[in-house]
């Protein structure tokens, strides 16, 4: 029995090339100030508006000649307009107008059976995306913050693709004009970071379990696990539970990517017990740059109570998900990841 299962976990690495699956990018814009890609656009107001044309992406787009110029303070001239210390509030002084951008890219044929993200860096302000005319998801508000959206079921792999992003110089919500525009700083409108596909990875799941020791394992043990799953050509991994430091630090330097979960599978702590090892958890390995995902229990094991509180303890304010649910914007599919534990605990169990 011992050599079968042996000889079955060496099929299983044959069936993957040694070296991890890396996550793939590809750019739809320039990569910066200095290196753009030309896009269409039409502005509704202002310099260059009511027609086609292009612009560099990224960029703030009154620096290629489009809208105006608005001042943060603009607001006080209208405000305190009765006290007589400012000019009579000036229409010319603030300038709203949108921006519509469009891009035609291709999506290699490669990338088929892979879940595929846009990526965007940075958009002043409010974003709306569409890919092929369908949207990508709910606008986006917030000028300073990466944001994306699975657009793999929008796409044409293979063939040529449309992407629309319309641009709100001012947002609809008032707190993000509120917290961003009304400042001492020039207000700038435009796509002003780079944009980018990334074909999520590929993991599997790790219990920290040996058959002569139990949950007692070592360095050389942890190790031996974070080679085998490059070899297995994954690049992420997770576990049910907070494992050892060292296997952490070995996917820190081995560069695998780690979605680090609060224990609990179809089953959940309770609110003051979740509330007390959640701080626990996060305080000891929250500078461990492997961590990319927050899991809050496992298969209904979730306490909800304590969504909101991983951020309280994590500068980085990194993502939470609810393992097998839709949930916070991601939906974790892991009948993959199932399978692989199969495989990958039978292997261990035996080899």
């Amino acid at each position: 029995m011992k050599r079968f299962c042996f000889l079955v976990l060496c099929a299983l690495c044959n069936l993957f090339p040694a070296g991890a699956q890396q996550t793939e990018v590809q750019y739809l814009s320039g990569t910066d100030a200095k290196h753009t890609v030309t896009w269409d656009f039409w502005c509704s107001e202002g310099m260059n508006s009511g027609k086609w044309s292009s612009i560099e992406v990224p960029s703030c787009w009154e620096q290629q000649g489009f809208g105006g110029y608005t001042y943060g303070r603009y607001y006080i001239y209208k405000e305190r307009e009765s006290e007589k210390q400012y000019d009579a509030y000036r229409e010319h002084d603030f300038h709203d107008e949108y921006g519509i951008y469009r891009h035609n890219f291709r999506v290699p044929k490669t990338w088929k059976d892979k879940q595929v993200r846009i990526v965007f860096e940075g958009v002043m302000t409010d974003a709306e995306v569409k890919v092929n005319g369908e949207p990508a998801g709910p606008v986006h508000q917030g000028s300073f913050y990466r944001f994306s959206y699975d657009i793999t079921d929008l796409l044409r792999f293979g063939a040529k693709n449309q992407l629309e992003v319309t641009v709100k110089k001012q947002s609809d919500d008032k707190s993000v004009n509120a917290a961003e525009r009304r400042a001492d700083w020039w207000l700038f409108g435009g796509i002003y970071r780079p944009v980018y596909l990334e074909a999520k990875l590929k993991g599997t799941n790790r219990h920290c379990f040996d058959p002569e020791t139990g949950r007692s394992v070592s360095r050389e043990l942890d190790l031996k696990d974070a080679r085998l799953i490059k070899q297995m050509n994954m690049n992420a991994v997770r576990s049910h539970y907070p494992p050892d430091k060292h296997f952490l630090q070995l996917c820190d330097s081995l560069g695998l990517l780690y979605v680090y979960e609060l224990a609990g599978w179809q089953n959940s702590y309770s609110d003051s017990i979740a509330a007390r090892l959640l701080p626990e958890m996060i305080a000891r390995d929250v500078n461990h740059p492997c961590i990319f995902l927050w899991g809050n229990g496992n298969e209904g094991g979730w306490n909800t109570t304590v969504d909101d509180r991983f951020a309280d303890y994590d500068p980085q304010q990194r993502h939470v998900i609810h393992p097998w649910a839709n949930f916070n914007g991601l939906e974790d599919i892991t009948l993959m990841e199932k399978t692989m534990c199969i495989a990958w605990n039978a292997g261990r169990m035996y080899s």
